[in-house]
Formats: structure tokens, C-alpha cells, sequence
């Protein structure tokens, strides 16, 4: 009975450190933080101050702006004229990570299943429970990147930090069964 609580907590810490470590790459907010973290040549999008995307070709980035080939064209806006900028594609890690927490999960809760099940039948529970477990995080590990593979994502790069002003939209919900208001707001 004591040995399989422990196997119980080493499990539960080990789908703690997996979620904890599936988190996105920080989100700089400055210029400066950005280089080296982004090339010439990248396809980007900027969004401005007034929400407006473009998409273009990074042209240079330095800390006091950016420009952008957009089409035939070259554009630049000043650090403080850039809400957000992101590029195409995201790291199929973390969906790597989050599948292997929860198959994981899964592979935990089936060993602890037939872990009784075999000491009940005068059987060792824990070479079990440890297979049923690690089986459980490779095949959530293997969906989970497999999936993140198949979304086209985009990592956003830079999001200018809120400086005190906010910002409320509210827009109608109509639907034949529905009349509501959507409320959002930005600090």
C-alpha cells in the first residue's frame, strides 16, 4: 500500500513539472529584446496603434523601428507606432508537452487501475503502473505534437505593454435564440 502512494506522487509531480514547462516563449516589449530573436528576410505582421495589420518581409528592426517590404512597396513605422508583431508558424513543442501531460494522466490513472488489479491477483503493481504510464505520455506526447503540426499558428514576437489606458468594446450577440451584449475590456 505505501509503495504505491509513493508511485502516486512521484507521478503527480511529474505531470506538475510537464504542465508547468509547457508554457510560450516570453513576449518581449521593447525593440531592443527583440534582436537576435528575429531576421531579415522573415515573413512578420505588424499591427499599428490603430489595429490595422500588414504583412510583409522584415527589412530591418532596430530599437527605435521597423520597415517592411510589402509588395513592391517599403514601409516603416516608428517603435511607438507598433502594437504587436508576429510571425507564422509556432513551435510544436508545447503541444508535445501538453499531450505528454495529459496521456500521462491517462497512462496514470489506467496503471493505477491495473496496478490493482494485479496486486489483487498476487502480481508486482508497479511495473505496471510505470508501463501503463510512460505508454500513456508517448502517445499523448506524439498526438499533441501532431496536432500543433497540423494548426497553422502564429507566435506573437512583441506586444507593446499597456501604459494605463484601456480600451472597451462592447458589439451586439443576435441570434434567433439569443440577444445579448458582448462586453471586452483592455487594460
Amino acid at each position: 500500500m505505501a509503495r504505491t502512494h509513493i508511485i502516486t506522487g512521484a507521478a503527480a509531480a511529474v505531470i506538475v513539472l510537464i504542465a508547468g514547462s509547457a508554457k510560450a516563449q516570453a513576449v518581449s516589449d521593447s525593440f531592443d529584446a527583440l534582436q537576435g530573436r528575429v531576421n531579415s528576410g522573415t515573413r512578420v505582421v505588424v499591427k499599428d496603434q490603430t489595429g490595422r495589420e500588414t504583412e510583409g518581409v522584415l527589412t530591418s528592426l532596430t530599437a527605435s523601428g521597423i520597415s517592411l517590404t510589402v509588395g513592391n512597396d517599403q514601409r516603416q513605422w516608428s517603435a511607438g507606432e507598433v502594437r504587436e508583431l508576429r510571425r507564422r508558424g509556432d513551435s510544436v513543442k508545447n503541444g508535445a508537452l501538453i499531450g505528454m501531460g495529459i496521456g500521462l494522466g491517462a497512462g496514470f490513472a489506467g496503471g493505477a487501475a491495473m496496478g490493482s488489479w494485479m496486486s489483487n491477483e498476487g502480481g508486482g503493481a508497479a511495473g505496471a503502473f510505470l508501463a501503463m504510464s510512460a505508454l500513456g505520455a508517448g502517445i499523448g506526447a506524439a498526438a499533441g505534437a501532431g496536432f500543433d503540426g497540423l494548426r497553422q499558428g502564429q507566435t506573437v514576437l512583441f506586444r507593446r505593454s499597456s501604459s494605463g489606458h484601456g480600451s472597451v468594446s462592447v458589439a451586439p450577440v443576435l441570434t434567433p435564440t439569443v440577444r445579448a451584449l458582448h462586453v471586452s475590456m483592455r487594460f
